[in-house]
């Protein structure tokens, strides 16, 4: 990697449940490849990201987000989920298996499924 870290920002928005908040932080100078990583620096600079929980599937990309700021997504139930974002673009990818770029911007939202996101029936489980 190189001498410089990269510059990436971390979003979070929640928009339908409970208090609703949305949460900035700039890594202007991270080190970090992974995006859980990442959000493990925002959380040490952004309380907002500091009560955050992910969940492991073996089998889809390693991390997923289950809760950002104490607001878990429940699927089961409502069918809501965090969903990732690279600016406007969905991620189809775990936070342990997704690399942010030099300027990026990275938007977790809170979202329920409405059909085109994730498998109906299915925890898309981000």
């Amino acid at each position: 990697m190189a001498q410089n870290g990269k510059n990436v920002t971390l979003r979070a928005v929640n928009n339908l449940k409970g208090q609703h908040f949305q949460i900035s932080v700039n890594l202007p100078d991270t080190h970090s490849q992974f995006l859980i990583d990442m959000m493990k620096e925002a959380a040490g600079i952004e309380p907002g990201f500091d009560r955050f929980v992910v969940r492991y599937h073996a089998n889809q990309n390693g991390y997923f987000v289950l809760a950002i700021h104490g607001v878990k997504a429940t699927y089961e139930e409502d069918q809501t989920f965090w969903r990732i974002l690279s600016g406007t673009q969905p991620i189809n990818l775990g936070v342990s298996a997704y690399q942010p770029a030099d300027g990026e911007t990275v938007t977790f939202e809170l979202v329920r499924h409405e059909g085109g996101q994730g498998a109906p029936g299915r925890d898309p489980c981000h």
